[in-house]
């Protein structure tokens, strides 16, 4: 090769090298500000400013439409502000672009639609939400709270299931015994859930079972109230923490 030719090649790499390290910067730069714009998202849903958490999860949506994250926590904001249909176009974008990630998006599309449908919502992300637990097999201490957590959801979604038979559904092919087995399987996931005992009492008032009823009754009341009194005693000690700060 020609010398010329050879000083072609050298500067035409020299070129690429820095577009492509430009681009790389600029892909980690659009990121960055992605990123920052998601936390002041959560900050103001968390202040219940949703006006400003629309603005900057649009913003984000303009940079990069199929950001999935954005989407669902745009959704959320509709859901909050009453705009169902709004939320389930966000959601039905969301399933899109990632379907077989994230399992919140499908139970909040199991409550925002009805029936058969709704149903299809909570099975499709129980299955995600069970690959979760997957990963959980050899936890480490600190995972245990997570792990506790992803049961609760799992449990709740069973109970939506088991809900959605005892009303929508009542009619359905073999309706009761769908309704009974997503209660036990919400037992099964989570026998510290007070929801799924409420589902169980529920279940027997509809069958005019009493004395069955009142039994699930007083075991969901069981596992609630320790938990709401905890509660209002730690925002009564908050409380009287900040009083007596204010004084100082």
């Amino acid at each position: 090769m020609c010398p010329d030719a050879l000083w072609g090649e050298i500067s035409r790499g020299a070129e690429a090298s820095a577009n492509g390290e430009a681009s790389g910067l600029a892909s980690q730069k659009q990121k960055q500000n992605i990123d920052a714009l998601i936390e002041e998202a959560q900050s103001a849903i968390d202040s219940f400013t949703y006006d400003e958490a629309m603005q900057k999860l649009n913003d984000v949506l303009n940079s990069s439409p199929d950001h999935d994250k954005a989407l669902e926590m745009l959704a959320g904001v509709y859901i909050e502000q009453l705009d169902w249909s709004e939320a389930q176009n966000l959601l039905k974008r969301c399933v899109a672009v990632s379907p077989d990630t994230g399992y919140t998006k499908y139970f909040s599309l199991g409550q925002l639609t009805d029936g058969e449908e709704s149903v299809a919502f909570y099975k499709k992300g129980i299955e995600i939400l069970q690959k979760e637990l997957e990963n959980y097999e050899n936890l480490q201490p600190a995972e245990e709270t997570d792990k506790k957590s992803l049961m609760k959801d799992l449990s709740n979604a069973y109970c939506s299931i088991s809900e959605t038979y005892m009303t929508d559904l009542c009619f359905a092919e073999n309706s009761e015994q769908h309704c009974v087995g997503a209660i036990e399987l919400a037992i099964q996931a989570d026998s510290s859930n007070s929801e799924a005992y409420q589902c169980k009492a529920n279940y027997h008032l509809v069958k005019e079972e009493f004395d069955e009823a009142k039994a699930a009754m007083e075991k969901s009341l069981s596992l609630w109230l320790p938990h709401h009194e905890a509660l209002r005693d730690a925002d009564e000690a908050a409380l009287a923490n900040d009083e007596v700060n204010f004084f100082l």
